[in-house]
């Protein structure tokens, strides 16, 4: 599915770990994305243990052309 691009295809995304936080005991890597073309961004936290993925935010830029 579309939503699990970022992690089939990490070579379209660049990557930017940007802080590490503590959940339940347990390290989380807050890990920055977007796109090479820039259209979709946000943060995807990762346990270190396990790499499971605890949250994922997001948001897509659509370009809207106003040439008249």
């Amino acid at each position: 599915s579309r939503r699990e691009a970022f992690i089939r295809n990490p070579n379209a995304y660049k990557y930017k770990i940007v802080d590490t936080l503590k959940k339940q005991g347990k390290e989380v890597f807050k890990i920055h994305f977007k796109t090479k073309k820039e259209k979709l961004s946000g943060y995807v936290y990762v346990m270190d243990s396990s790499y499971a993925i605890v949250k994922a935010e997001f948001k897509h830029t659509i370009l809207i052309n106003h040439s008249l």
